[in-house]
């Protein structure tokens, strides 16, 4: 799958995805040493799912972070909208504020499991890499636009290419997986 269906994410780590069945969908993700978000992403870290996540940490480990937004004309966040191309993704502002609310503040290390609700806003991180999850993703009907979350006055995420890997990231993802 490395040579055909990974990519990388806005958010740094690197993916693939094969199609199980009824929309269900199997997700390897991979954090290499020195991850990082992408300079045109930074800010766009904590956001939502269309989908319900069932995620298996395989190595490294996991910070995973819950929370609650509560609409709030002086809130702290602005609330934007994720649109999908064939090619890329991009940020649509709502001029809707919030203010967050953390719920939940784990770390998942290798062997554990956790699932996360369609719609859930949160924010996941290596906190030891490299990490590797398997990622089971059960579409929701009828789900509204994912969303991302962005600190008031802060530039939104810029357009994102998801490319296909260069030679020397398909190989790089190879020998992190090796060493897991």
């Amino acid at each position: 799958m490395l040579n055909t269906t990974a990519r990388r994410h806005p958010l740094g780590f690197l993916y693939a995805s094969e199609a199980v069945s009824d929309g269900m969908n199997l997700r390897y993700h991979l954090w290499p040493e020195g991850w990082h978000v992408p300079e045109t992403q930074a800010g766009g870290e904590i956001h939502d799912h269309i989908y319900q996540l069932n995620s298996l940490v395989l190595g490294g480990a996991l910070r995973h972070e819950t929370f609650e937004a509560v609409l709030a004309q002086d809130g702290d966040y602005e609330l934007l909208e994720v649109a999908y191309s064939t090619a890329e993704s991009s940020m649509c502002r709502t001029g809707a504020r919030v203010v967050l609310r953390q719920l939940t503040n784990e770390v998942h290390g290798a062997g554990t499991a956790y699932r996360l609700a369609p719609g859930v806003i949160h924010r996941a991180s290596a906190v030891a890499a490299p990490a590797a999850t398997l990622v089971l993703t059960i579409p929701k009907s009828a789900a509204p636009a994912p969303r991302v979350l962005i600190p008031v006055g802060q530039g939104a995420p810029q357009a994102f290419a998801r490319r296909q890997l260069t030679d020397g990231e398909i190989a790089e993802a190879r020998k992190l997986l090796e060493n897991l």
